[in-house]
């Protein structure tokens, strides 16, 4: 754990010194939720699923967890980077655990996806009008740390496996994208038609956004409430496993 942390630290110090890429990551979340929020807010009020709420209030909790998702989705990028210029071999040669090596860039990707969840749930409380609560805020960014956790746990592996860009780029956009559609970041679940709405009870980014939305105070069933937050509890563990396991099958390729 210490080791992971040093690890950790010393990758959200170079973010934080070297911040443009935090800013920029939150530039196009910010256009789906206000200008796309905005340009629909007319027609698609009647399929938000809420009463006497805005259409950006609805889709801010979604767009929020959507963008956690998608951010960590490129975790992997900066693995093979450091296994390209050797700073991942030396890893290798330290104390520090497989365990350690593999899930600090995990780590990482949680703690600036929960970062940006926050960012993005305040603005959407304040462009929709609502107040802005903490409680929610601060829940909101633990779902978005659990999402990020897993799809970089997800990237990582993919990056580990087929070491090259361009397939951790095609294999997460294959996934992130489609998985947005199919889950209730834009539209309620009794507004898809009805395979959607199967599939999106499979889907991480939905239990991220029925639980962002739950949080901000719309309802959710007790039985829904504890499953979704225990399959995105275990889909962040179980990348997080998946990653330790494809690290241990590269450093025995060699």
């Amino acid at each position: 754990m210490q080791s992971a942390a040093l690890i950790t630290g010393r990758a959200l110090k170079f973010s934080i010194q070297s911040p443009f890429y935090l800013i920029f990551s939150l530039a196009q979340p910010l256009i789906w939720l206000l200008l796309f929020g905005s340009l629909f807010a007319p027609a698609m009020a009647s399929l938000s699923g809420e009463q006497g709420t805005g259409y950006i209030a609805y889709i801010a909790p979604g767009i929020a967890v959507m963008s956690a998702a998608m951010g960590a989705s490129f975790a992997g990028i900066q693995v093979l980077s450091d296994l390209q210029r050797g700073a991942m071999n030396r890893l290798f040669f330290s104390p520090a655990s497989d365990i350690a090596i593999v899930c600090a860039p995990l780590l990482h990707a949680g703690i600036v996806s929960g970062v940006q969840a926050a960012v993005l749930i305040t603005v959407g409380l304040v462009a929709g009008g609502t107040g802005v609560s903490l409680p929610a805020i601060a829940a909101t960014t633990v779902i978005g740390f659990l999402l990020g956790v897993g799809f970089s746990g997800l990237s990582v592996a993919v990056a580990l496996h087929f070491r090259q860009i361009q397939a951790i780029i095609g294999t997460m956009n294959f996934l992130t994208l489609p998985l947005t559609f199919l889950s209730s970041v834009l539209i309620s679940h009794a507004t898809m038609p009805g395979w959607m709405a199967i599939v999106a009870y499979a889907n991480p980014i939905d239990w991220g956004a029925s639980l962002a939305r739950f949080a901000n105070g719309s309802p959710l069933s007790e039985l829904a409430l504890a499953r979704n937050s225990v399959f995105l509890f275990l889909f962040a563990l179980a990348a997080c496993a998946l990653s330790v396991f494809t690290l241990r099958r590269y450093r025995q390729s060699f």
